[in-house]
Parts: structure tokens; sequence; C-alpha cells
């Protein structure tokens, strides 16, 4: 049962949030970019950029840290592309930017936001999950948010299928002369995807910025600790750590 607390704290953040926009239109500022966030997009989400406070500081904090002009990037759960739209400022306008995300309400808001600063072509938005099933769909049940839908079983009411994806299958569409980098947030599924891929397609990335989800780990019966020592199985050391976010470095550095 919602608290009263709860409601009267997400009608505040509605309120913030409808005022900035009639005042300010669907514009925002990420990291000192302008994005685009649609009145669609959950209220609370909305609210923190209405509210100037950080936004996916972590993953930022370690992207403008790693990324430089000319890197390719593979970014798994794109969301609304604002993290996105950081990386592009990063890598520059001609290096290729593959996106993935499975909710298809929040597909074009992440174009948008991510095809800014980029030369046609070079950024793509895929409608997918990266899955490891026997079936070309899977189910995907959204969120309250545009960063709290996940992977789900077939059984749990209001899914939505999705066209599944491996990484080895991403990988295979990207340049091969440039230094590639792995980006992730995927609600707890990057355990299977350590789990199932090879070392030799883990191979290809010289560093990853892996978001984990230890809670979720738990409703697999794994653990933080079993991730962590399959990440060193697959060739990535540990470099430094901003809470739940992982700077790895790969085999080819």
């Amino acid at each position: 049962m919602t608290s009263v607390f709860t409601l009267i704290r997400d009608l505040k953040r509605r309120y913030v949030a409808e005022k900035y926009r009639k005042k300010n239109g669907d514009t925002y500022t990420v990291h000192g970019l302008q994005v685009t966030v649609p009145e669609h997009i959950s209220p609370g989400i909305r609210y923190i950029l209405a509210k100037g406070r950080p936004y996916e500081a972590d993953e930022i904090k370690l992207v403008v840290s790693i990324l430089k002009k000319d890197t390719n990037v593979i970014e798994l759960g794109g969301s609304i592309g604002l993290l996105s739209r950081v990386i592009r400022s990063k890598i520059g306008p001609t290096a290729t930017h593959f996106i993935i995300e499975a909710d298809p309400s929040l597909i074009n808001t992440c174009r948008q936001n991510s095809e800014i600063g980029s030369e046609k072509g070079k950024t793509k938005v895929l409608h997918a999950a990266v899955a490891y099933v026997d079936t070309p769909t899977l189910a995907f049940k959204k969120g309250k948010t545009a960063h709290t839908g996940k992977i789900a079983t077939s059984s749990e009411k209001g899914n939505i299928h999705v066209p599944a994806i491996e990484l080895k299958e991403l990988i295979q569409k990207m340049p091969k002369s440039k230094e590639l980098i792995l980006v992730s947030d995927i609600e707890g599924a990057e355990y299977e995807m350590f789990e199932k891929e090879s070392r030799e397609v883990f191979s290809n990335f010289s560093y990853a910025i892996i978001e984990i989800h230890p809670k979720s780990f738990q409703d697999l019966n794994k653990s933080e600790a079993e991730f962590e020592k399959i990440i060193i199985e697959k060739g990535f050391s540990l470099i430094r750590r901003e809470e739940n976010v992982l700077l790895l470095r790969g085999s080819q550095k």
C-alpha cells in the first residue's frame, strides 16, 4: 500500500515538473547539455531535471573520465537517451554509437537525444533486449519510470514482447578498426550477459562501464561476489567503482 508520505511526495514532484514544463517546455540540461524530455516521461525524472539535481551522476562521471573522440560505443539500456547525449559529446560526430532499448515508448526520445551532434547513420537505436533465449522475442515488463523496466517471466501480467539480441550480434555490426567500449544499465540482465557470452566476445572491449543491480542478483539466487568472479574470468579487471557502477579494463588494454 502506498503511504501518505509517498503520495504527497509524488504530487509535489508532479507539480514542480508541470510548472517547469509550462515555463520551459520539454528542454532540460544534463551535464551542461540540452536534452528533450517530453511530458509522457515520468514526472519523477522530469522533477529531478527541473530541480537541476544530478542525473545518472555515477555513470556520467565514468563516461567522461574514459571516453575520448572517435571511440565506438555499444550502450545497453539507452532509456531516454540522456547518458547517450553525454556519450556523443565525448566521442564526437563520426564515431559509431549503437544503443539498445527494450521499452518501445522510450525509443523516439532516446533517438532524439542520442542523435544530437552525430553524423547521419553514426547513431543507431535498436528496439531490443539483450537476452539469451531460444525464441526471437522475450517478455519485458515496463517499469513505473524510464529506468525500471526489465526482462520478465512470461506468466507476469502486462508484459510486452520485444526482440532478443545477444551482445556478440551487436559486436558484429560495429566497425573493426576503432576502440570499442561497452556501457550497460540493463536492470540485472548484466549477470546473464557476462555469464553466457564468451571471453572472446568480451575481448573486443578495451573498457566497460557497467551498472550492477545486486538485488536482482539475489532474485536469481546469485551474489555480487559471484558476478565479480565472472568478470575476472571474462578478462576484465576492476579499476574504479562509483556506488554500483563499475569501470572495467578489458584484455585489449
